[in-house]
Formats: structure tokens, sequence, C-alpha cells
């Protein structure tokens, strides 16, 4: 059987319709993610987790770590050292109170103690022994 010629209709690529929007072979526009849409979602999830977080009174030392943005070691130390005060409503199970934890963040914004984070350098004196002649 001869080959067909090619007819000018068929030379280049496939004109652009409404059901051809970049997809490849055996896709549909609709298997397409929107990322915007996904973005919104991913975004509502995190509000509604952080807003879960706040309206909990009690919370465990892994979910107060992170309301309050330290370390799972950093609340053990607090609940040790009598900071915070550890309440046990079943054997094993430790929880805090919310509302304590924020009175206790926010207590804590005064100046660091025994001058830590304070990094002011004093001015350049003469050291002993040395002179100030050239």
């Amino acid at each position: 059987m001869p080959r067909q010629r090619p007819t000018p209709a068929d030379d280049g690529p496939p004109a652009r319709t409404e059901s051809n929007n970049d997809t490849g072979p055996g896709e549909s526009a609709g298997d397409l993610l929107d990322l915007g849409a996904l973005a919104g979602t991913v975004a509502d999830l995190v509000v509604e987790r952080l807003a879960d977080l706040a309206r909990r009174r009690y919370l465990s030392v892994a979910r107060a770590a992170e309301y309050a943005d330290l370390s799972e070691d950093s609340i053990r130390s607090l609940l040790s050292s009598g900071r915070l005060t550890p309440l046990r409503p079943v054997p094993g199970r430790v929880v805090i109170d919310r509302r304590e934890l924020d009175a206790l963040v926010l207590s804590s914004t005064g100046q660091p103690r025994r001058r830590r984070g304070v990094y002011k350098r004093a001015a350049a004196a003469p050291r002993a022994g040395k002179s100030d002649k050239a």
C-alpha cells in the first residue's frame, strides 16, 4: 500500500483547543493539580490546627512545646524546676494548663538573667604593660 502524503492540515502541532491544555498523553485537564487550591487548603488546615491548640485548656508536653515554640526538653525542665505545674489526671499522663504556660511566657519577657544574650562590648582599654607611645 503506498504511503499517503500528509495534507497541510496535518503538518505541525495540533491546534490549541479548550480540551488541549498542555496535558500529556492519557491525562485530562481535570487530572492536573490546581496549586492555588492546594495552597489554600493547606493554609486552612494550619489555621484550623492552631485554633484548635488555642482552644484547648490542657496540653500534653508535646503540644505545650509546639504551642509555646519550645522543645519538649525545655517544657520538662520547666516542670521539674517547678516553674510549671504538672497535672496528672491518670497515671503516666502529664498535662499542662495552657493558661499557666501563657502566664509563664508573658512573664519572661524581661531582661535575660546573668547577662545571657547581651553582647555589649566594653570600650577598648589599654592593656597593662603596654604604653600608648610608639
